[in-house]
């Protein structure tokens, strides 16, 4: 990731696709610009952050995770740990090391698979991918438990660089809101989520709360930084 937003910096990469986490961090660090993510027919578009638990498990609201393990997908995911961090913090005064143990699978995909499995006891996820795995029937809908669903978040984005001529920033746009997917690949492997087309997408508002999640962390991690040690602690 690092490598793709410097070379975003230097010009030597115009377009790229961006979780929804690292979209501010980009468009602050590397000069990124959001231009549309995935949507339905009607233009909207969105996800929630969920914990999920194996069916039957004691854990049936966020504030039963403190004294268990807390799975996170990857550290610059917002769904998959940022969100849920703050929503911890905030909501249930839960903090990881603190009030419960916690990890990383590398991907909400091998989250929702092991917490099946029961091989995990509670993971935070992106709402559509959970919703593609079911629909898939990659993983069994009874076998897990949602016990918290989040406001929604913007998915995953593709944008351009800033320094762009505006013909080919203005091409780039045509092309990827014009685009129809009826019969592609995309089609295949998003439709299953009630995606349809490319939506345009507006930074200022669309990831206000990603920003304001971002700023949360930035000030936790500010404040343990002297008694905690990085490696230790997500904040």
């Amino acid at each position: 990731v690092d490598d793709q937003l410097a070379d975003l910096k230097m010009g030597k990469l115009h377009i790229v696709g961006l979780n929804t986490g690292l979209v501010p961090s980009a468009v602050e660090r590397a000069g990124f610009v959001p231009l549309c993510t995935l949507g339905k027919a009607d233009g909207s578009f969105g996800y929630t952050m969920e914990f999920l638990v194996p069916a039957g498990s004691p854990i049936k609201k966020p504030a039963d995770i403190k004294g268990h393990k807390l799975t996170f997908t990857r550290l610059d995911s917002n769904s998959g740990c940022k969100a849920p961090l703050v929503y911890l913090k905030e909501q249930c005064n839960l903090w990881p090391e603190r009030d419960y143990a916690w990890g990383f699978s590398l991907g909400h995909e091998d989250s929702i698979k092991n917490v099946a499995k029961k091989e995990l006891e509670v993971v935070t996820v992106a709402s559509d991918i959970l919703a593609r795995m079911e629909e898939n029937k990659e993983v069994d809908p009874a076998a897990v438990v949602s016990i918290y669903k989040s406001e929604r978040f913007p998915p995953a984005t593709i944008g351009y660089a800033y320094n762009l001529t505006p013909e080919l920033r203005d091409g780039i746009r045509d092309t990827l809101l014009k685009f129809e997917w009826k019969g592609t690949g995309l089609e295949k492997q998003f439709g299953p989520e009630g995606k349809e087309k490319f939506v345009q997408v507006n930074y200022k508002d669309d990831w206000a709360n990603t920003r304001r999640i971002d700023q949360v962390i930035a000030e936790a991690r500010k404040a343990s930084a002297p008694a905690t040690a990085p490696a230790k602690n997500v904040f």
